[in-house]
């Protein structure tokens, strides 16, 4: 199962890859279908810490660690409705 909020899904727009600015090459994203999250992004209270190039992109193209976003996702993980797997 894929979930994506709108905020996270307008950021994308119809971007398939982006600059990694720590190796200075084009990227994909990461892909819900294809990749495993655990490979790419581990989470450390709210915030979704990069671990690969992919990760990289994909954290800041769509905005993963802005402060209202990681305000939202804290609260959901306390209510148990964040699905962390």
């Amino acid at each position: 199962m894929s979930l994506a909020c709108g905020d996270c899904n307008r950021f994308k727009g119809s971007d398939l890859c982006s600059l990694d600015t720590v190796t200075n090459s084009v990227v994909l994203l990461f892909h819900p279908r294809s990749d495993a999250w655990r490979e790419h992004f581990r989470l450390i209270e709210g915030h979704i810490e990069p671990l690969t190039p992919t990760g990289r992109v994909t954290t800041r193209l769509l905005h993963f660690n802005d402060a209202a976003i990681v305000d939202r996702r804290r609260m959901l993980i306390e209510a148990g409705r964040y699905p962390i797997d």
